[in-house]
């Protein structure tokens, strides 16, 4: 059992390594709800961000756009088309926290529930978030709303754990 524990700590330390390494990874950080392994599994996901010529197109291949079946005057809002299921759930447990967290998105978040119910209002806040990351990653810019104290405290603690494997 103790191998097994020094084996993930291990892990742990060279993910924490290579985060440090990965300047998209900082900048996904800055924003609330995200750490340095959803930062990693978001950016690696993702890959080149240029790739995607508008944030609505990341938006639909993240799959956190609704489908819509449109005939005339009838418009219906159906479920989430299929998309990269790995960002899309860390997404939605990244919102979660924002929403809790961050006092824009929580205003956001609460709007949306008063008229659609708390699933779908969190699925708009990861929709909000996985925006504003496409504008944050192509502009390479740290989240303009951070706070810096909580993102200074996230980079010590990705330095700390690969310190540790360092000793």
């Amino acid at each position: 059992m103790q191998i097994e524990l020094t084996e993930i700590k291990d892990i742990g330390s060279k993910k924490s390594y290579q985060a440090s390494k990965n300047e998209s990874v900082k900048i996904l950080m800055s924003m609330t709800g995200i750490d340095y392994l959803s930062a990693m599994l978001i950016a690696s996901e993702i890959g080149e961000i240029t790739r995607f010529s508008t944030p609505e197109k990341l938006v639909s291949w993240s799959g956190l756009c609704p489908s819509i079946q449109q005939s005339g005057n009838s418009l219906y809002m159906g479920t989430m088309k299929d998309g990269n299921k790995k960002v899309r759930w860390i997404l939605i447990h990244a919102a979660n926290t924002a929403a809790r967290k961050h006092d824009r998105l929580r205003r956001f978040y609460q709007r949306i529930a008063k008229r659609h119910g708390q699933r779908i209002a969190i699925t708009h806040v990861a929709n909000k978030m996985i925006t504003i990351i496409w504008h944050m990653l192509l502009n390479k810019k740290l989240y303009n709303q951070r706070k810096q104290n909580l993102y200074e405290t996230k980079l010590k603690r990705m330095q700390m754990r690969y310190i540790h494997r360092l000793v």
